[in-house]
């Protein structure tokens, strides 16, 4: 801890050095807007070494990540809004308050009457109570992710499905309207119903325990090592049948030449249209 806390206060007299006058020209024309898209692609990348399985990699990220949230609050501090000391004593209090059961003498049985207590918590704290199972997805979140989050906040409150066989059959039926929408070419409709496919496929109860995010990255990393061998003159049988999916969509697009549409767009739509 004492190494930690002491690299801790190094790092920050880094970013004050270059935030000031004699400092870095770049890093003081950096603004909030600007150091947001940073974190986000920081963000993605700490995610990736996550799946890679690689500690390595993952300490690597977690520090350029600590390194721009740091660099916000100084610039947050220079503003005089708050400062870092601000944000982590409002976070020590808040996890110290929500978990009676480990620092005060509230006893629980399981996970669950962790999480029960933790929403009443909040109430308590004068946080309003969610109208919407919307309420606190980011609207900057990625649409697919946002549609994983609600189901499982709908899951929690008791608006799941029972089995995988209700979530198949719903997106049959979902496919069927596609198909007629596609033969008469409404566009409008279209991307309603796509919407409605990919929000029944997030239902999967497999599915929404995790990220859609991670088999979409596993199949473009197969497409990629299967671009990559087959650049090297390799014949390799297992990277041609694990893209066998994600090639046969690229030739069927290629094919038909019809507008794409963008599946944020989609996802977006169908939560507003629906009431969600």
């Amino acid at each position: 801890m004492d190494r930690a806390a002491r690299t801790l206060v190094e790092v920050m007299e880094v970013i004050q050095t270059l935030r000031s006058p004699e400092g870095c020209p770049w890093d003081r024309k950096q603004t909030p807007a600007m150091v947001k898209n940073y974190i986000t692609e920081e963000l993605y990348e700490l995610l990736d070494a996550i799946d890679g399985d690689d500690a390595a990699h993952v300490a690597e990220e977690t520090g350029d990540v600590l390194f721009l949230l740091l660099f916000l609050a100084r610039m947050y501090e220079e503003q005089g809004a708050f400062s870092l000391a601000d944000s982590l004593e409002r976070i020590r209090d808040k996890m110290i308050h929500r978990h009676p059961h480990v620092f005060g003498t509230v006893q629980v049985d399981s996970a669950e009457q962790v999480v029960a207590n933790w929403q009443k918590l909040k109430v308590q704290e004068g946080k309003k109570p969610k109208e919407s199972l919307l309420d606190g997805l980011p609207s900057s979140m990625p649409a697919l992710s946002r549609a994983c989050a609600l189901t499982r906040k709908a899951a929690r409150v008791g608006f799941d499905w029972p089995d995988t066989a209700g979530v198949f059959a719903k997106i049959r039926e979902e496919l069927a309207e596609l198909e007629a929408e596609i033969a008469h070419a409404r566009q409008e409709r279209i991307k309603d119903e796509v919407g409605d496919i990919l929000f029944s496929v997030v239902n999967l109860p497999a599915i929404s325990t995790w990220s859609p995010r991670r088999p979409c990255a596993s199949r473009m990393k197969s497409s990629k090592t299967a671009s990559a061998t087959s650049s090297t003159g390799s014949n390799s049988r297992a990277a041609h049948r694990r893209t066998r999916p994600l090639r046969k969509w690229m030739c069927y697009g290629r094919k038909q030449r019809k507008d794409d549409t963008d599946h944020q767009d989609v996802i977006t739509h169908f939560l507003k249209v629906g009431g969600y």
